[in-house]
């Protein structure tokens, strides 16, 4: 572009943008024809030791019939300050673009818009659809290990909601203290997905079951214990087979899971706090889902719901069984013994 063009598009182009000062210069245009730029000495101007760092903010070509430099491509440097948030980094960025893409189709210019956080901020525009796709990527896989050993699908339904449930907690709670979507709290949301399954698929296997077994000692028996096979007629029955088996040690997982994700609290850093939150959260509502909301909501369905046999393919018939044989209780000296 020549020297008149390039200072009249450089001239709308700042005017659009409402930058103080440049009304008062088109209000005269007389001003405006003393003070125009001469490019003729513009290379006498960067050839300047004070001024010659500009020469990487400006491309020049070959002169022109007026003896003065065509400029085909420059660097305009605007500052913002006191923005800490990502949201207001994330609109600021939209606006230049917006802007940019309106000048470069109006004025015929080709205006770029770099700055050092746009990786960043690109990868924040992305995250929602990219966090909403991975979770249900995760939650499909959780649901079919639970279907490989909870072939029924009614129990695939309600492991798959409760963990929804406290996955939708986990979101919930660290934005209430003030957490972002980012790549760290994804990441952490995800993993509180993995853990949520500890917490559901335990309590809803035992539940299924239509007997238990248990063991008394028995002197007459050679591993002096004997089998005994209780079967599991009732809701009530279920209820207390399930919390006898996985209730204490469900408790003792998630306390000593959060006991131990507590020292990183004491590190000041973002990434150990966000998920030091997120494993408190998911086990405090693991435990709550675990040890109350899926009891209740077991013991409401019809018993039909429940059962071990109600499978709805048959290839997988046998996952949620397991027969229990009786202990051999005998030691190796013992065994030597008898063989001998």
């Amino acid at each position: 572009m020549g020297e008149d063009d390039s200072i009249e598009r450089m001239n709308k182009f700042i005017v659009e943008l409402g930058i103080d000062g440049i009304e008062k210069l088109k209000k005269n245009e007389s001003n405006v024809e003393e003070k125009q730029i001469n490019l003729s000495k513009l290379e006498q101007f960067l050839d300047l030791p004070f001024y010659s760092h500009w020469k990487a903010s400006i491309k020049l070509q070959n002169k022109s019939s007026n003896n003065s430099p065509t400029l085909s491509a420059f660097t305009l440097s605007f500052v913002y300050y006191n923005v800490s948030d990502w949201q207001i980094r994330i609109n600021l960025m939209q606006q230049w673009r917006s802007i940019a893409s309106r000048h470069s189709k109006n004025l015929n210019l080709s205006v770029w818009v770099w700055e050092e956080n746009s990786l960043f901020v690109d990868q924040m525009l992305s995250l929602g659809s990219t966090t909403f796709q991975s979770f249900v990527l995760t939650l499909g896989c959780m649901s079919l290990v639970c279907l490989l050993f909870m072939p029924s699908l009614f129990s695939l339904l309600i492991a798959s909601a409760s963990i929804c449930s406290i996955s939708i907690g986990v979101f919930g709670f660290l934005s209430c203290f003030g957490f972002d979507l980012d790549p760290v709290t994804m990441a952490a949301t995800l993993m509180s997905i993995g853990l949520s399954v500890d917490f559901v698929s335990h309590v809803i296997y035992h539940f299924r079951q239509n007997v238990c077994y248990k063991f008394h000692k028995c002197s007459s028996s050679p591993s002096g214990f004997i089998e005994q096979c209780i079967p599991l007629t009732n809701k009530k029955d279920k209820l207390k087979y399930t919390l006898e088996s996985v209730g204490w040690p469900m408790l003792q997982a998630g306390i000593s899971t959060m006991l131990c994700i507590l020292p990183l609290a004491l590190i000041n850093k973002y990434s150990p706090t966000v998920f030091v939150y997120a494993v408190i959260f998911v086990c405090s509502l693991g435990l709550l889902h675990g040890l109350v909301f899926l009891p209740c909501l077991l013991c409401n369905l019809p018993i039909w719901c429940n059962s071990q046999q109600n499978n709805f393919f048959g290839f997988f018939s046998n996952f949620g069984k397991f027969q229990v044989y009786e202990l051999d209780m005998t030691t190796i000296e013992e065994r030597k013994e008898q063989r001998n």
